[in-house]
């Protein structure tokens, strides 16, 4: 469907074996941050989370395979050191 100005709704086909994950579909893949968090992740220097890509002005999405990768160097990344608890000041 084409719009007044003769621009297509849509934006075009990923190209074969390639798929987007809007934020729905990162949850089925176990990236349940809120979106705020993810915003804040990518815009990190340097990101901790892959940038998407703009579909609109309003949609976002990823590349599977990209997510996937973040996922594996994620599973090999040592874990991050404890924090040690704050103790609470009396009053």
């Amino acid at each position: 469907m084409k719009n007044s100005l003769g621009h297509s709704h849509r934006p075009p086909a990923p190209s074969a074996g390639i798929r987007l994950l809007d934020p729905h579909a990162l949850r089925d893949k176990g990236i349940n941050f809120h979106p705020n968090y993810l915003r804040k992740m990518w815009e990190d220097n340097p990101p901790r989370f892959p940038k998407p890509m703009h579909l609109s002005a309003r949609r976002l999405a990823w590349r599977e395979d990209v997510i996937d990768e973040w996922i594996e160097a994620r599973m090999k990344a040592p874990p991050p050191p404890k924090q040690k608890k704050k103790k609470a000041v009396a009053r």
